[in-house]
């Protein structure tokens, strides 16, 4: 997920929107590369298909968007790693900023049906415990795609994460995690190879793919050719296009993990893809980029992430968005990142070049042809739910992707990604009804998708007054206890960092 967050079908016209027929007379373009070829010939289609099928009622009022109109995002496979407190106060969060359909890496089916029984409703007007499938915890939001629960290694940094050492424990996880109805299997970094194998075997038996993290000890193209489905975070790529690959290789196999302080190993490999950025090879990238395209292996970047963690620590503490955070969730946030962001001015300047590299390298693998989802590791500090997406989108541009581009990593390519493409990912007829409707043009300024008018959610109309509801309540909720908030702080892995 994977993201990591994504948007639902959006789409932007000029006109100011409620009341009448928004499309009559608007100017349109398709996310579908061939679009302009049959523009003509589709004009007459689409002004009538608009009028037949996307009027949507509201009272005695109908409107009607474009289904042409500049679709802006299509949420569907994103990176997100989310406690208890998120599942209820970050949900609204989401659908206020347009997120569709997410891929949640971070809760297994069974932590998701403990959140069930969470009390209090923050969010839309109506929402209700129990109100359905698309609503699990009684709040309108998001469609979710739902990782197992995290598999790692013996040693893994986190306390709650399925432990596996031999095939038969990596197997019997795989079958857990398909008696628990989960969608794909989550692993982490620090799998052995044995496990690793063992893991994918299994769940292609029973029809699972594995995404996540690339497992530190395995070189990436092993990994590949197994058949990743994606990977998060860029994780191990600077090692995999390193002149200086096996060298460095060798050292992280080599370092034991302390059981006390698994951190102390996760610094060696930081440490380790790092120098090896500096021994960049352009030849072993195009050829691991190539391997990636054929063999479908997706990247899901979560680029939000990567530049707090490589900047000053005080860089987002005083970010206006955080009224949204639970003030316990702040003081965490704030906490932590000092633990992990450069302090000096020479690890300032290395890390701010070493995210340069990151940047310049996904734009190659768009450029190769890798498949890139758009994805935020939300809950991570200082990436803040609904409002992440949006800041990744700009990243994405940042790294030299056109508007274009990074919109459709969260619409039509997450769909095909998590393969909804049939039912979601661009504004088309008979697609599901999830639009966000703009008032300016993300496509000459990606800053443009803050811009919302409203959003239709399942053919709902969530109107400009009843968006700021939803911040209101959660900006009021914020304010409370965390303990006395909209949940318990329960479920999965609280604060993921990694």
């Amino acid at each position: 997920m994977h993201g990591s967050s994504h948007f639902s079908s959006m789409a932007w016209h000029q006109r100011r929107w409620p009341g009448g027929i928004a499309c009559r007379g608007q100017r349109r373009h398709s996310v579908n590369p061939h679009h302009r070829a049959h523009k003509r010939d589709s004009d007459r289609r689409n002004r009538r298909a608009c009028q037949q099928r996307h009027h949507h009622r509201s009272g005695r009022r109908s409107h009607c968007v474009d289904r042409s109109t500049w679709p802006v995002a299509a949420s569907a496979g994103c990176s997100r790693h989310r406690s208890a407190w998120q599942v209820r106060h970050s949900r609204p969060l989401g659908h206020a900023h347009a997120l569709g359909p997410r891929r949640e890496l971070d809760c297994s089916t069974a932590h998701r049906q403990r959140c069930d029984q969470c009390p209090g409703d923050v969010g839309f007007p109506g929402a209700a415990p129990g109100a359905g499938p698309d609503q699990p915890w009684g709040i309108l939001g998001p469609r979710f795609t739902i990782a197992s629960a995290l598999i790692d290694g013996q040693y893994s940094l986190w306390p709650t994460a399925t432990k596996v050492v031999t095939a038969e424990e990596a197997r019997a996880a795989v079958r857990t995690a398909k008696a628990e109805n989960a969608d794909f299997i989550k692993i982490y970094s620090f799998l052995l190879p044995e496990a690793f194998h063992a893991l994918n075997d299994e769940a292609r038996k029973v029809g699972l793919r594995i995404a996540g993290h690339q497992p530190v000890r395995i070189p990436v193209r092993e990994v590949i050719a197994a058949g990743m489905r994606s990977y998060e975070h860029m994780y191990q790529m600077p090692l995999a296009t390193s002149r200086d690959e096996d060298a460095l290789l060798r050292r992280i196999v080599n370092t034991p993990i302390d059981p006390a302080n698994p951190f102390a190993f996760w610094a060696v490999v930081a440490e380790a893809e790092m120098q090896a950025s500096l021994s960049h090879s352009r030849s072993k990238a195009a050829d691991l980029y190539d391997r990636m395209a054929r063999g479908g292996t997706w990247q899901s970047p979560t680029l939000s992430v990567l530049r707090v963690h490589s900047s000053p620590p005080d860089t987002f503490v005083n970010d206006p968005r955080l009224i949204y955070m639970y003030k316990e969730v702040r003081k965490y946030w704030a906490d932590s990142i000092r633990l992990i962001a450069p302090t000096t001015p020479e690890a300032i300047a290395a890390h701010r070049k070493y995210l340069r590299f990151r940047y310049d390298m996904l734009n190659a693998m768009d450029q190769a042809g890798v498949g890139i989802i758009g994805g935020t590791d939300a809950g991570n500090p200082f990436v803040i739910p609904g409002f992440a997406a949006h800041d990744e989108l700009g990243l994405l541009v940042e790294a030299g992707l056109s508007p274009m581009r990074a919109l459709q990593t969260m619409t039509r390519d997450a769909a095909r990604f998590l393969k909804l493409d049939k039912t979601m990912g661009t504004a088309t007829p008979g697609k599901v009804a999830d639009l966000v409707v703009l008032d300016a043009n993300p496509l000459t300024n990606i800053a443009n998708t803050q811009k919302i008018h409203a959003v239709i959610t399942r053919g709902k109309v969530i109107t400009a007054e009843q968006r700021a509801k939803i911040l209101a309540d959660v900006a009021a909720n914020a304010e409370k206890p965390q303990s006395q908030g909209a949940v318990r702080p329960a479920c999965c892995h609280v604060g993921n960092q990694i």
